[in-house]
Parts: C-alpha cells; structure tokens; sequence
C-alpha cells in the first residue's frame, strides 16, 4: 500500500504539471489535445501501476508562420514489458515558416529519464560494462525550397545523450567483477542530409539524396556512415475509387561497421488501394528489401513483406466511427506474419465500444477492449483493456485503466 501510494503521489505531480500546461497551452493556442491513462498492470507475481499521458498543442501564429508543442509521459513503479525505465518524460517544441515556395521548421525535444535499467552501448560486442541514461538533448533544423517541378530540401539533426558509464573490475580479492561507476559523460550523434526532387509528370518523380551520420561513441569513430542514393516514385490513377503506387529506392553506403555485401542496398515497393461506395476500402501492398557487394556483382536477398488490409464504415453511425476492420502482413524472414481485426461501433448515443485482437504467429497475442463515453463530439472518458500474450517464454500481461482524452 505504501509503494501505490507513493507512486500515486509522484504520478499525481507529474500529471498536474501536464494539466497546468495544458491549461495555459489551451488559452493561447488554437488547437490542444491532452490525454492521460491510469493503469494497473497484473501477470506478473506484482501488480504494477502506470500513468501515461500526452499532451499536443498547435497554432498559427502567423499566416505563415506555426508552433507547435508536445509532451509524453510514462511513470511506472516497476520494468513493464519493453518499457525500460520507470519514467519517461519526452517533450517537443517547434516552429515553422511556409509559403508557396518555401517551408522551414525548426525544433527542441528533450528527454528525461527517470530510474532506467541497465542500457548496452556502443561498441555492443564489449560486455564489460554498461550506462544508465539521465537526459537527452535533440536539436533539429529542416528546410525545402519548391519552384518549376523542382524540390530541393536539407535538414540537420544533433543529438546529446548524457549518461553515467558502468564498468566491471576485476577484484583480485574476491576473484570477481564488480561494478564501478564512472563520471558521467555525453555521447553526440550528427544527422544530416540534403535531396533534390523533381517531379517529371503529375504521376512520376525522380530524386537524388545524400545522408551523413557522425557518432563519438569510440574513439575510432567506426559508426559514423554516409550514404547517396537514388530514388524514383510513381502513382497513377486507375479509376476515381483505385490507385496504384509504387517506387524503387536504391542507396549506396560506406560505414566501416559495414560489411562489403550489405554495400548497396535496394527497396522496392507497390500499393494498391481501391474504394467501393463510401463505406467499403481497402489496400495491398508489397515491400522487398535486397543487398550486394561495392562491385555489383552479387545480389541478396534480404526480406519481403506483403500486407493487406479492408476497412467497411457501417452506414447507421454518420460520423463513420462505427467500423470492422481486417488484414493481415506475411514477412517471414523478420519472423513476423500476422492476422488482425478490429472493430468499433456506436451502441448508444455517446456512447463507443472498441474491441481488437492481433495475432503475431510464433511470437505474440495482443487483445484489446474500450468503452468510451462522448461527452463532446471529440472528447470522451473511457474504460481501457489490454492484453499481451507472448508465446515465447508464455506470459501474460493484462492492463486495465481509465481515462480521458480532452481537445480544447
């Protein structure tokens, strides 16, 4: 009792400062949407407790000019599943400049880190120690520049993680390796990239690029990476309701983490969509990925994914949120066929019920139920269920919660 309380109490701060914002967000911006989730967690031999919440805010502040503001939480009082850390804090700050021909944006996210676990960096061959993450610093620059059929677009990205580095030592006492703490120190990486498009007819465009990575994780420097490439993309409508699009990409790389048959890379992809009436769509599309060496002379396979999917709107909810929706993904090599259906309709009104289940073979169930309560067009409160059943080593994990999605 005393650990739910003092998470609750650390889950209430945290949320209230959200609310505050959110607050004050909502009087000067046009649009903001807050949501926040109380969950109980139970599978495991504890139950566990989680807060996740979000909050996204946009206005123009000019006729050209916009900002945007966005903010994630995640605070848990134990590890749950895939999530790393028992908090979790991600906010974003940007703005933008558009017009006819020019469009710039610009931005600031920051991440915190509450208690994480252990996290293996680089390089990951050497085991001998480990970090624990404290915050990261993302900065963030894009523009594009469109006249003639023409595009031409930069962007650059810097990332700053701070982190305190763990090392085992040997102890020559106890014949054993204990861990020792080490200053913390930050770890940079650099993003940045430049493309030119030019679109040759309303259906087919062809494009050039380059992307640059530089990391300092070592002092070798053996994970900075660069690239050039080329890329040609094609739609063409077959009817008022069918589409066709597909486009090839091919990317040259030079990385000496690299090994020479993984030099050039390839990705082709083909989608189809077709649409019958209003209330019936649908698509199928196909991605394969292949590799060879700096010379060309040898080709490999690498992975393919085929997906498809149908959706029908259900003609008694006008809004159309009344639905079924199917499909399934085959993508064998990444061991990650699939099966899935959902569906959501309108029972009284205000009133939404959401049921889904997925089914990821050989690795994972996931089930879902919500009842939801309108008590605006857009906003609602809601009642949450979700369940993750792994195959692989046979647990079970099943969430239960309330919450409220509010737009203002």
């Amino acid at each position: 009792m005393h650990q739910m309380c003092k998470v609750c109490d650390c889950m209430s701060k945290q949320r209230y400062l959200l609310i505050v914002l959110a607050s004050l967000l909502g009087s000067l911006l046009a649009q903001t949407h807050l949501e926040s989730g109380f969950y109980g967690i139970y599978g495991d031999s504890n139950t566990v407790w989680l807060n996740r919440s979000k909050l996204n805010a946009e206005t123009n502040l000019s006729k050209h000019l916009t900002l945007a503001l966005n903010a994630k939480l995640d605070l848990a009082d134990s590890r749950v599943e895939t999530f790393p850390q028992h908090k979790y804090l991600n906010g974003l700050a940007a703005i933008g400049y558009q017009n006819e021909f020019l469009n710039l944006k610009a931005g600031y996210r920051n991440t915190l880190f509450g208690t994480t676990d252990e996290l293996t960096l680089y390089p990951a061959w050497n085991a001998s120690g480990y970090y624990t993450r404290k915050v990261q610093h993302q900065s963030q620059i894009a523009a594009e520049v469109k006249a003639m059929g023409a595009k031409a677009g930069s962007y650059a990205i810097h990332k700053h993680l701070r982190a305190v580095p763990t090392e085992y030592v040997y102890d020559f006492v106890n014949d054993t390796m204990l861990p020792t703490d080490l200053p913390e120190r930050g770890f940079d990486d650099v993003f940045y990239g430049a493309a030119l498009e030019y679109q040759f007819t309303s259906f087919l465009s062809l494009s050039g690029f380059t992307e640059l990575k530089q990391a300092n994780f070592d002092t070798e420097d053996i994970y900075s990476a660069k690239s050039l490439g080329t890329a040609i993309k094609a739609e063409i409508p077959l009817s008022i309701s069918s589409h066709i699009a597909g486009s090839f990409i091919y990317k040259n790389r030079q990385a000496d983490y690299l090994p020479n048959e993984a030099t050039n890379s390839f990705q082709s992809t083909l989608r189809v969509r077709h649409r019958i009436g209003t209330n019936l769509n649908g698509f199928v599309s196909y991605i394969n990925n292949g590799c060879s060496d700096s010379s060309l002379n040898t080709f490999y396979f690498i992975s393919q994914q085929l997906r498809c999917q149908v959706q029908y709107s259900f003609t008694y909810d006008e809004s159309q949120a009344s639905y079924i929706l199917a499909g399934g993904k085959y993508s064998p090599e990444n061991d990650a066929n699939a099966a899935f259906v959902e569906i959501q309709g309108k029972l009284v009104p205000r009133v939404y019920a959401l049921a889904a289940y997925k089914n990821q073979i050989a690795s994972y169930s996931f089930y879902q139920a919500k009842l939801s309560y309108f008590f605006t067009p857009v906003s609602d409160c809601y009642v949450h269920y979700i369940a993750n059943d792994y195959s692989v080593n046979r647990t079970t994990h099943h969430y239960l919660g309330v919450g409220s999605s509010i737009y203002f």
